[in-house]
C-alpha cells in the first residue's frame, strides 16, 4: 500500500476508535454509567494500538519524520481522555469533547504530506476501485474534481460521506439538470459544473 493508502487506512481507524464513545452522545439515554465507562475503557486501550498505525504512517517516508503531526494527536488523545475522565456522564460536555478531538486528529492526519497518485491505478473488481477511489476522497484536504461524465447519485453520495468538510468539491458530468437525487445529495458549498458550460468550472453553482 502506498503512503496515500496508509493514510486513508489511517482514517478508517481513527472511525473506529472513536465509534465507541460515538455511540454514546449518538443514545446517551440507551448508556448507563457502566456501560459508559466500558466505552471509555476501550477506548484508553485501543487508542495505544491506534497511534502504532499512526507513527508508522509518520516514519514512512524514507528521511523523514512527521513528529509534529504525531504530536499533535498524541495531545488530542490525552485531552480527550482527561474529559473522559470528568465529564464521560455530562452529554453535552463529551459531545463536544469528542468532536474537538476528532476534528484536530483528522486535521493533523491530513497534514502529512502523501505522495501525488498521478499513475493508473490497478483494480482486480469493482469492488476494489470503489475502495480506492473512496480512499482517495477520504485524504483530499483542499479540493476535489471528479470528472465522469457517467457518475450517477445513487453511488456518488457513497463517495461524499468520507469527504472532510474543508473540501471544495467540483463534479463533471454529462447533465445534472433537475435530478432530484442530486438535489437530495449533502451539498452544502459545494461546486458542482456541467461539462459545456460557458462559465468553465465554476459556470454552475448547485
Amino acid at each position: 500500500m502506498n503512503r496515500r493508502e496508509q493514510q486513508a487506512d489511517v482514517i478508517y481507524k481513527l472511525g473506529q476508535l472513536l465509534r465507541p464513545l460515538q455511540d454514546v452522545v449518538d443514545a446517551p439515554d440507551s448508556h448507563n454509567s457502566q456501560m459508559r465507562a466500558s466505552a471509555c475503557a476501550k477506548f484508553t486501550h485501543d487508542a495505544d494500538v491506534f497511534l502504532g498505525e499512526l507513527h508508522r504512517l509518520t516514519i514512512s517516508q524514507p528521511g523523514h519524520s512527521y513528529s509534529i503531526e504525531y504530536d499533535k494527536v498524541v495531545k488530542a488523545r490525552n485531552h480527550l481522555r482527561n474529559d473522559l475522565a470528568s465529564s464521560r456522564d455530562d452529554d453535552s460536555k463529551l459531545a463536544a469533547a469528542l468532536a474537538r478531538c476528532r476534528g484536530t486528529m483528522m486535521a493533523a492526519i491530513l497534514d502529512i504530506p502523501t505522495e501525488a497518485a498521478s499513475e493508473v491505478l490497478e483494480a482486480h473488481s469493482p469492488f476494489q476501485a470503489y475502495c480506492k477511489l473512496k480512499a482517495f476522497c477520504e485524504t483530499t484536504h483542499q479540493q476535489l474534481v471528479w470528472a465522469d461524465p457517467y457518475t450517477g447519485p445513487g453511488l456518488f453520495h457513497r463517495y461524499l460521506k468520507g469527504l472532510p468538510d474543508s473540501v471544495v468539491l467540483a463534479l463533471i458530468t454529462k447533465d445534472r439538470g433537475n435530478n432530484g437525487e442530486y438535489q437530495s445529495l449533502p451539498l452544502q458549498g459545494s461546486l458542482w459544473v456541467a461539462p459545456r458550460c460557458s462559465g468553465g468550472l465554476h459556470g454552475l453553482l448547485a
